[in-house]
């Protein structure tokens, strides 16, 4: 069985941007929206006795972290760096950019989509890790 949950920014969690991104560790590098499809199935291996065992395992994922830096005392440094990172200006307030996960990356766990909220079974959210470049979906 095949299934598809899309997240949201309140269920991405983001480690490292600022390295992944080459600017500086000082820099407030913001989240200001992220969404996430994963698609996901769900294998049951069953013998003639019965189901020996059910696991949920994800297929493919995909999505975008939004990210800002809000313009108040960046040096001229931090702005190259932002600009390198395909940040852009806007109405002189906050730098702004994209990232969008690339199909390299890889999950560090292939299956943990566990059983919650009783019984339903789920992805609720993901850890991204920008300096390892992977991906934890829970």
């Amino acid at each position: 069985m095949n299934f598809k949950t899309v997240l949201n920014e309140k269920a991405v969690s983001t480690y490292l941007l600022n390295a992944h991104l080459n600017i500086n560790k000082d820099v407030d590098v913001n989240i200001e929206s992220a969404s996430f499809i994963v698609h996901w199935s769900l294998d049951i291996d069953e013998r003639e006795w019965g189901i020996k065992d059910i696991s949920a395992n994800v297929v493919d994922v995909s999505g975008t972290v939004c990210w800002y830096v809000t313009n108040d005392e960046l040096n001229e440094t931090d702005i190259a760096e932002i600009k390198a990172a395909g940040g852009v200006l806007y109405n002189n307030d906050n730098w702004e950019g994209e990232f969008h996960l690339p199909a390299d990356w890889q999950s560090s766990l292939t299956s943990n989509i566990e059983l919650s909220n009783g019984n339903a079974c789920y992805p609720t959210d993901i850890e991204i890790d920008f300096k390892a470049k992977t991906y934890i979906i829970s």
